[in-house]
């Protein structure tokens, strides 16, 4: 984990408790999210329902980025991915308050490269 938080990233964050529809509340999600116009390269987890990768095309035609750019590599394949995973899982542990007294100290040092947070 100190390894991963020494690279230069930066982490778009959405917490969504229960989301009845998710498909729905993950196009919601992706319009806050997506805001940039230089996008080289849109990598998700190939462990998704194929749903979830029509979802994000979506929003990605709908903000005028190619839709090529989106690829399915499953996290053996990319390292981006593993950092990313790691990621979310400790910010879903600290937001549920399991294990925050071993998580605080990583998430404190996570939280510096968190530029969006948007909570549903």
């Amino acid at each position: 984990m100190d390894e991963a938080l020494a690279f230069d990233f930066k982490i778009k964050v959405a917490v969504i408790n229960n989301p009845i529809k998710p498909d729905k509340i993950l196009l919601h999600i992706m319009e806050h999210l997506i805001i940039e116009r230089n996008i080289k390269q849109v990598v998700i987890d190939g462990k998704k329902p194929k749903w979830y990768g029509r979802v994000i095309k979506k929003a990605l035609r709908d903000k005028g980025v190619s839709v090529k750019k989106l690829r399915l590599l499953p996290d053996v394949q990319s390292p981006g991915i593993r950092i990313a995973d790691m990621a979310a899982g400790m910010i879903r542990s600290y937001a549920d308050q399991k294990n925050r007294q071993k998580l605080t100290p990583y998430f404190e040092r996570l939280k510096k490269k968190i530029i969006i947070k948007v909570e549903e």
